[in-house]
């Protein structure tokens, strides 16, 4: 007997029958005597359904698939290899596995907006999902790293480094082009400097230098911030009109700390100033302890910011220090022909 299983990415697709895994065919085959499936004609089969995304997804996130009841066959004739498959819940398993990835796809983008992260309990609260649900879905997510959880029973999820990797591919040539001028700044400084990307409502990191401090700021990347609270997202939303910053905004601006711009003519007041200097700053309004100034451009159609994200104690007095570095970058930036 040769049970259909496979690795795939890492993840195991398994392709299971009313006989527990088990693929017989329906029928004796030439010869007269029943035997087991040829495990290359097995391979073959399972290559075939594991191509397809929603057998990933019925299979991993949604285990138990197919519902009992279903069949599953296989007709073999002699060495020439011929076969068919027949499912009576075909499309039963194609909604499961659509339904499975729209709630993947929710639970992700719920996240996205809360950079803090939110536990289980919070996520089935907010999605009105069962928590079994969500605690499936979430192990799933955390295997393929698209998430990544705090340590704890009450520990919380927040976007994982896969997405970074994602979000690079559609922007991986920028980040790799503009990554020296990253290290030339956070050398002439000393400190952390980031890139990130409008997503959104939020900036999402794409690459990072660290400073060499021991006490330095520092941010994963593929984390995101909201655009009110952070140095690249009021850059970047001063590049908006602001019936666009409305639609990016939330309707009421979360407070992260005590300093945190809460109301919106406030922030329409300093998007102003922002618009007229070119630089953003933020005064522990993200993270309390941590100070930052940052400017934002367009590259290759996308709106981008460069940040200088330093210790409260070491940026006070070095504003103008960090303004003429991220202006001179900026031009630098300006200056390159990207395709």
């Amino acid at each position: 007997m040769v049970n259909l299983s496979m690795a795939q990415g890492g993840r195991r697709c398994a392709a299971a029958s009313p006989s527990g895994g088990i693929f017989r065919p329906p029928e004796p085959l030439p010869g007269g005597t029943e035997e087991a499936v040829p495990t290359e004609l097995a391979g073959a089969l399972l290559q075939h359904i594991c191509n397809e995304f929603t057998c990933l997804a019925v299979h991993r996130l949604a285990p138990g698939h197919p519902p009992a009841g279903s069949s599953v066959v296989i007709r073999g004739q002699g060495q020439d290899g011929e076969m068919t498959l027949r499912s009576d819940e075909t499309s039963t398993r194609t909604h499961s596995g659509i339904q499975v990835i729209s709630r993947a796809a929710q639970i992700l983008r719920t996240i996205r907006e809360t950079p803090g992260g939110l536990t289980q309990s919070e996520l089935a609260h907010r999605l009105g999902l069962p928590r079994t649900t969500i605690h499936r879905i979430l192990s799933a997510l955390e295997d393929e790293e698209l998430v990544v959880s705090s340590r704890g029973v009450r520990g919380r999820y927040r976007l994982g480094p896969e997405i970074a990797r994602l979000a690079e591919s559609g922007t991986g040539d920028v980040v790799r082009l503009i990554r020296p001028f990253l290290l030339d700044l956070s050398a002439r400084l000393v400190e952390t400097v980031d890139l990130s990307v409008l997503n959104g409502g939020v900036i999402t990191f794409l690459d990072q230098v660290e400073a060499p401090h021991r006490l330095r700021a520092v941010s994963a990347v593929g984390e995101s911030f909201p655009l009110h609270s952070c140095a690249p997202g009021k850059a970047i939303l001063a590049t908006l009109t602001p019936s666009r910053m409305r639609q990016l905004l939330p309707p009421q601006l979360p407070a992260l700390t005590s300093r945190t711009i809460t109301k919106f003519p406030d922030l329409l007041e300093q998007v102003k100033e922002i618009r007229e200097t070119q630089l953003a700053y933020d005064y522990e309004e993200q993270c309390d302890g941590i100070c930052a100034a940052g400017v934002a451009f367009e590259v290759a159609g996308q709106q981008m910011a460069v940040s200088v994200p330093v210790p409260a104690q070491r940026f006070h007095g070095r504003e103008e220090e960090c303004a003429r570095a991220l202006l001179a970058l900026r031009d630098l930036v300006a200056k390159q022909e990207w395709a």
